[in-house]
């Protein structure tokens, strides 16, 4: 019986700090870092139709909590985090591939990327 006592007073502590939107996690550097929740993201769809041209995947963000770029289209595109991404450097993301900014690895400037041919076609959702 305290064992089912336990179980419900942690789980009562768990839902309430779900609930206040935000708690304390460990990080795997022996931190601890929030961990917030989201209503709300801003989703899209870009690309280019010129092979070797590097294009704006996203604009910078100071509020940047979160992104997701995935690669739909057939050539593979190298990411780059700055405004000017080059060919066979940075973040490949070959089809179906994707890459996630999270608050461990969170870079809030602009993203570029450049496709080796076209189309490309790249989904991101940001919050």
């Amino acid at each position: 019986m305290k064992k089912y006592i336990i179980i419900a007073i942690v789980i009562g502590i768990l839902g309430f700090f779900i609930l206040q939107g935000s708690f304390q996690a460990s990080t795997p550097f022996g931190g601890t870092m929030d961990i917030n929740r989201f209503s709300e993201a801003t989703d899209g769809v870009v690309g280019t139709t010129t092979a070797s041209s590097s294009f704006t995947i996203l604009s910078a963000n100071s509020g940047r909590k979160y992104v997701r770029i995935a690669n739909e289209g057939t050539p593979s595109v190298d990411i780059n985090l700055g405004a000017t991404a080059t060919q066979g450097q940075g973040i490949r993301l070959d089809t179906g591939e994707s890459y996630e900014i999270t608050p461990l690895n969170l870079y809030v400037g602009a993203i570029s990327g450049i496709a080796s041919t076209t189309p490309s076609i790249l989904f991101y959702i940001e919050e």
